[in-house]
C-alpha cells in the first residue's frame, strides 16, 4: 500500500535534498584537486636522496627504532627526548616494507597532507554550512600553499601536526552544540602532543577563554565533558614522559619542551635574518586576512574564534622567536579558511570587485602552486655518490671497530652515514683537532673528506683508502 507525505514531511526532503545538491559540486571539485595533488606529489617523493638535516633525523631516528625497539626514540643509538614517537613508529613501520627508503620516509607527510586539505574543507563547512564554495575556496587556498607542497613531500613531523590541529579546532566548533565532542578534541590533542609539540592545549586554552566572554557559550563550558577530556588529554599526554622518566632516566624539563630552548628559539639572534623574514612574510598574510574584519558586517562566533587562535599563536610564535617558517604550518588551515571567506564575500558582491577578486584567486592559487614546484624540483634534484661511501662503510663496521667521522664542511651529516650506510653501532663525530690530542686506538674506520686524509695518516700511519668520491 502506497502512501502519501505530509507537505510538512515533504517540504523537509526537498530541502534536504536541495542542500546535498548545493554541497555537492564543491565537495566533488574539493575532492579532485585533492586527488590531483596527491598524484602530482606522491611522483615526487622517490625524487632524489634524503640529505635534509631534519628529514634524516625522522629517517634515522625511525631505523633505529626498528634495530632497537618502539620503547624510546633513539638517536645515534642513544636515547633522545627532542621528538615524541608518532611518526616514527609510522616511518619504521613503512622502512621495513618499501625498497625505496625515500617514499618508506616520505609517505607519512603524503598521507597527513590528504588528511589535512580534508580537515580543512570540513572545517570550513563547520565554520559557516551556509556557503557551500567556502569548502573549495578553503582548500584550493590550502593546498596550493609553498609551504603545505613542499612539507607534504618531506619526511619532517609539522603536516601531521597540521592535520591534528585542524581536526581539534573542527571538533571544538561541534561541541557548540554537544558537549561530548570534548572528547575528540582531547585525542587530537593526544595525537598532535606525541606527533611532535603541545600546541593543540595552548589553541584549546585560547577557544576556552574566549569562549567565557560569551553567556550562551559559558553555559556549555560548565558541562563535566568539558572537564573530563581536559583531564583525559593530561592523562594520555603523560603517558609517554612518564615511560621515558622511569626506564630511560629522561630529565623532567625535556618532558614537553624536546629542543634546548636556545636550539628552538634561537635567543642568542633575536635581530638575525630567521626572525626578521618569518614577521615579514606572516605580516603580510596577516594583512591580507584582516579584510576579514573590515569587510562589512560584523563576525559571527566561530569565524571571530578562528580568527584570534590565528592572531594569537602566530603572536606567540613571533615573540618567541621560533627558527623556521614550518612552524606556522599547523596554523594555515586557520589562514586559508580567513582568506576564503575573503575571496568568498568578494565574488559575490556585484560589480568589477567581484573581477577582480577573481583574477587576484587564481594568480594567488597558480602562483603558489608554480612557486611550490619550482622549490621542491630544486630540492628533489639531489644524488650524492657518498651513498656508496657510506654503503662501504656499513659493510665493514663491526662491534670491535670504532666507526669515526672527521667533520668538514666536505662531508654530509653523520646521520646521512648513519642512515644510507645501515650502521649497527654508533659513529663518532671528531675534528682533527682532537683526534691529534686524544688519538682513538685502532682498529677505526670512518669517512674524511681529501683534503683531510694526509693529516690523519700522520696521527694514524697505517691508514689506507678503501673507497672514494669527488670530495
Amino acid at each position: 500500500m502506497i502512501g502519501a507525505c505530509s507537505p510538512k514531511l515533504s517540504a523537509e526532503i526537498v530541502a534536504k535534498s536541495s542542500t546535498t545538491a548545493r554541497y555537492l559540486l564543491p565537495t566533488i571539485l574539493s575532492g579532485a584537486l585533492i586527488l590531483a595533488v596527491t598524484c602530482w606529489l606522491a611522483f615526487q617523493i622517490p625524487k632524489g636522496s634524503i640529505v635534509q638535516a631534519d628529514e634524516l633525523r625522522t629517517a634515522e631516528r625511525s631505523r633505529e627504532m626498528l634495530l632497537k625497539g618502539p620503547w624510546t626514540v633513539y638517536s645515534n643509538f642513544a636515547p633522545s627526548f627532542a621528538k615524541p614517537p608518532l611518526q616514527y613508529w609510522l616511518t619504521a613501520m613503512t622502512l621495513s616494507r618499501f625498497a625505496n627508503p625515500a617514499v618508506a620516509v616520505r609517505v607519512w607527510p603524503l598521507l597527513y597532507t590528504i588528511f589535512a586539505a580534508a580537515a580543512v574543507g570540513w572545517l570550513a563547512f563547520v565554520v559557516d554550512p551556509t556557503r557551500p564554495w567556502l569548502i573549495l575556496l578553503a582548500v584550493a587556498i590550502f593546498i596550493s600553499s609553498p609551504l603545505v607542497l613542499m612539507e607534504g613531500c618531506r619526511g619532517l613531523l609539522d603536516v601531521g601536526l597540521t592535520f591534528f590541529t585542524t581536526l581539534a579546532i573542527a571538533l571544538a566548533q561541534l561541541a557548540r552544540v554537544r558537549p561530548g565532542w570534548w572528547f575528540g578534541v582531547a585525542m587530537a590533542c593526544w595525537l598532535g602532543t606525541i606527533q611532535k609539540i603541545p600546541l593543540i592545549f595552548l589553541i584549546w586554552l585560547i577557544i576556552v577563554l574566549m569562549r567565557l566572554r560569551h553567556p550562551g557559550d559559558r553555559i556549555l563550558l560548565r558541562s563535566r565533558w568539558l572537564k573530563a577530556s581536559v583531564i583525559l588529554a593530561l592523562v594520555m599526554t603523560a603517558i609517554w614522559p612518564s615511560i621515558q622518566f622511569v626506564n630511560y632516566h629522561m630529565p623532567l624539563a625535556r618532558a614537553f619542551v624536546g629542543d634546548d630552548f636556545n636550539e628552538l628559539l634561537l635567543m642568542a639572534r633575536l635581530a638575525g635574518l630567521p626572525y626578521i623574514d618569518i614577521a615579514w612574510m606572516i605580516a603580510g598574510w596577516l594583512m591580507l586576512a584582516g579584510g576579514v574584519f573590515v569587510w562589512r558586517g560584523r563576525l559571527h562566533g566561530p569565524v571571530m574564534e578562528l580568527a584570534l587562535v590565528l592572531l594569537a599563536t602566530t603572536g606567540f610564535f613571533l615573540i618567541l622567536n621560533f627558527r623556521s617558517i614550518r612552524y606556522f604550518l599547523p596554523i594555515l588551515p586557520a589562514l586559508s579558511i580567513l582568506l576564503a571567506l575573503l575571496f568568498h564575500r568578494a565574488l559575490t558582491q556585484e560589480g568589477k570587485g567581484r573581477a577582480l577578486a577573481l583574477i587576484l584567486l587564481l594568480f594567488f592559487v597558480s602562483s603558489g602552486f608554480v612557486y611550490g614546484r619550482m622549490r621542491i624540483n630544486h630540492r628533489m634534484q639531489n644524488e650524492f655518490d657518498e651513498q656508496q661511501l657510506a654503503q662501504k662503510l656499513g659493510s665493514l663496521q663491526n662491534e670491535a671497530t670504532t666507526t669515526l667521522l672527521i667533520k668538514s664542511d666536505n662531508l654530509l651529516f653523520d646521520r646521512f652515514y648513519l642512515f644510507y650506510g645501515r650502521l649497527r653501532f654508533p659513529l663518532q663525530k671528531q675534528t682533527l683537532e682532537q683526534l691529534r690530542q686524544t688519538p682513538i686506538p685502532p682498529p677505526v674506520i670512518g669517512i674524511c673528506s681529501t683534503e683531510d686524509f694526509f693529516e690523519l695518516q700522520k696521527i694514524y700511519p697505517q691508514a689506507r683508502i678503501e673507497q672514494t668520491s669527488d670530495k
